[in-house]
């Protein structure tokens, strides 16, 4: 789409509001006040002919950039689902056999320690024979040797999930609110936590608009301040 120019007259108009605030004075009299809430006035009226200049063809551009978004979207949505269809069949496969391959390995580190056991019994048994015979010496450096028996750290290589480029895996933290008011009695006397609770200034002005401020809420200050509304002449 190209691009919608202003008309002349409303860049002359304008052109002519510019020159004013060129030259606006500063205000010492209740006759320049009055001016220059008339010249606002103005700008506001220009200001207002200029949304409506552009409104058909932001209402044009609107509707077939929402028409091209909704195109879009319902074709990448089905995309999205079917992604995420094939990514929790290949999340299930995952930890069936990261599953399967602790199992395995708490098989065999299980057989490693009962083996590294009966090593350290046997020598022992043999390290008491060797006390009864006498051989005191041999006796020390048998038991010596059951206690220095350890079993041999077996870890299981995972084979059964093929390396795919562009894929990996990665843990990821999740939190939820389980409790809202112990949070909130919590941060009360842990500052840490405070940033974890979420103020919604504008949920309060809100209120507080409703009310004509009349509410208290603990730690927050109501207050009015003045703003200046001009309306179009």
């Amino acid at each position: 789409m190209g691009t919608v120019e202003l008309s002349l007259e409303l860049k002359e108009e304008i052109g002519k509001l510019e020159t004013k605030v060129a030259v606006l004075p500063v205000i010492k009299t209740p006759e320049e006040y009055t001016e220059a809430a008339h010249f606002v006035q103005e700008i506001k009226a220009r200001k207002a002919r200029v949304i409506e200049f552009f409104r058909d063809a932001k209402t044009k551009a609107h509707a077939a950039w929402k028409a091209i978004c909704a195109a879009e979207g319902k074709i990448t949505d089905h995309l999205d689902q079917l992604e995420g269809k094939a990514n929790r069949a290949m999340l299930t496969y995952r930890q069936e056999e990261e599953r399967k391959r602790l199992e395995a390995q708490a098989l065999l580190r299980k057989a490693e320690e009962e083996r590294a056991q009966k090593e350290r019994e046997r020598l022992r048994i043999e390290a008491e024979k060797l006390a009864e015979a006498g051989k005191a010496k041999g006796a020390a450096n048998m038991s010596m040797q059951a206690d220095a028996v350890q079993a041999v750290p077996i870890t299981v290589q995972q084979t059964a999930i093929p390396e795919v480029k562009g894929q990996s895996e990665r843990k990821i933290w999740r939190a939820k609110v389980t409790n809202k008011d112990l949070l909130v009695m919590s941060a009360g006397s842990d500052k840490r936590l405070q940033s974890f609770l979420s103020i919604e200034i504008g949920i309060l002005e809100n209120a507080a608009r409703i009310k004509n401020g009349d509410l208290t809420v603990p730690g927050i200050k109501f207050f009015q301040e003045s703003i200046l509304v001009n309306q179009r002449a």
